[in-house]
């Protein structure tokens, strides 16, 4: 006849329960740590490296549809130590005539998405106007300034964009902008930065230390230069 559990035997079975319990909530917990390490790393990584392909998407692009102009602006600045600035143009146009000194009006061969707000360099083989677009209608656009020399036909519109990366020491972060927008962090946990213009390359050596041990170097060329900005 069955008589159950003695109290031992229950003692005895509720122990061996908890152990495996303990065990198997140990382990849970453990491979749940590890998940979210991997996790973080996983993060970190990516992280990383989409701030690698993004200062390599500005540097090749710095100095586009402004090769004419190399001679008179200055299209990449850095103090080595703490930022990365870059010019570049993003969108290019003709004027379909002449336009006058005192003018604000310039009529476009086509309008190649410009709007609003849009800072632009005017020029030819002789001038040069730095302007910002104060009205769009359709290929006409208003500028904010006149002119203070005649331009002929064929003259060059370019939509500027300037990009700049800067590095916050205290907080261990860097930064990009666009233009005068605000500063947005593209990687944390940066320990040191390092950014030179090789000119005699034609290239930009950047360096980035993670958590003070890993580093990070790239030899970027820059393919719409032709000759050193000085």
């Amino acid at each position: 006849m069955n008589k159950g559990f003695t109290l031992l035997e229950f003692t005895i079975s509720l122990s061996l329960t908890l152990g495996l319990l303990s065990v198997l909530l140990t382990t849970i917990l453990e491979s749940s740590k590890n998940f979210k390490k991997e996790s973080q790393r996983q993060e970190k990584l990516e992280a990383l490296f989409f701030t690698i392909d993004l200062i390599k998407f500005d540097v090749q692009n710095c100095g586009s549809f402004l090769q004419d102009l190399e001679h008179k602006l200055s299209l990449i600045e850095t103090d080595q130590k703490s930022y990365l600035k870059l010019l570049m143009g993003t969108k290019l146009s003709q004027l379909k005539e002449s336009a006058a000194a005192g003018t604000k009006s310039l009529l476009l061969e086509a309008n190649h998405n410009l709007k609003k707000g849009d800072q632009i360099f005017i020029f030819d083989n002789q001038r040069f106007f730095s302007r910002q677009i104060a009205k769009v209608n359709r290929a006409e656009i208003i500028l904010d300034q006149t002119l203070t020399e005649n331009l002929p036909p064929q003259s060059y519109v370019v939509a500027t964009k300037a990009v700049e990366y800067r590095f916050y020491k205290k907080e261990k972060i860097l930064k990009r902008r666009v233009n005068n927008g605000i500063f947005q962090p593209v990687l944390e946990n940066i320990t040191d930065f390092f950014c030179s213009h090789l000119k005699n390359s034609n290239a930009i050596l950047y360096r980035l230390e993670i958590n003070g041990k890993q580093q990070v170097r790239n030899f970027l060329f820059l393919p719409n230069l032709t000759k050193s900005n000085e």
